[in-house]
């Protein structure tokens, strides 16, 4: 939302289960939203600052951008090997327009290429494949990644959930 701040007034449901994360670089508003409880938003205007200058330089919204990024997706692993996927098609479809052009018609198109220039192609290619193989490993390390969070499977609002079924117990906080 634009013009939003990290101003926060959660209840003592959401902050319990804040609490319950093991992370210890925790971006709090992604974190928040994250668990996925009703909000809504209070709009006002913020005053004129009275005295002193802001501290948070673009150096540390930087960085807090790239640690956002980085904590609350695994996009960035997969990176490379998309990248990787597209070098090695383009130098596929390199390596197959030479192979055809100049050695099955004979270099009808005066392409002249060289050898340096095929071997490029195939540097090309090999760059690629390493690419894809470090996105293979990618998908490996974001299920270790996952796992190492130690996130809640699911987040359960018991204000407004109710049972379904069986007998009610005394006691049950699902009665309520």
């Amino acid at each position: 939302m634009p013009y939003s701040t990290d101003f926060r007034l959660i209840d003592r449901v959401v902050a319990d289960e804040f609490l319950r994360f093991s992370e210890r670089k925790r971006i709090a508003r992604g974190l928040i939203d994250w668990l996925g409880f009703t909000r809504d938003y209070v709009e006002f205007e913020a005053p004129d600052r009275l005295a002193g200058e802001a501290t948070y330089d673009m150096q540390k919204l930087v960085g807090l951008a790239l640690n956002s990024f980085i904590t609350m997706s695994i996009k960035p692993l997969f990176a490379f090997g998309y990248i990787g996927l597209f070098i090695t098609l383009a130098a596929f479809i390199a390596g197959y327009a030479v192979i055809v052009q100049q050695f099955l018609l004979g270099d009808p198109l005066r392409w002249n290429i060289t050898g340096s220039a095929m071997l490029g192609i195939l540097v090309s290619f090999l760059v690629g494949v390493m690419l894809i193989s470090q996105g293979i490993v990618a998908v490996y390390m974001s299920h270790i990644y996952m796992q190492a969070q130690g996130r809640p499977l699911f987040v359960i609002d018991r204000s407004t959930s109710r049972n379904l079924g069986g007998s009610a117990r005394a006691g049950d906080p699902w009665n309520s």
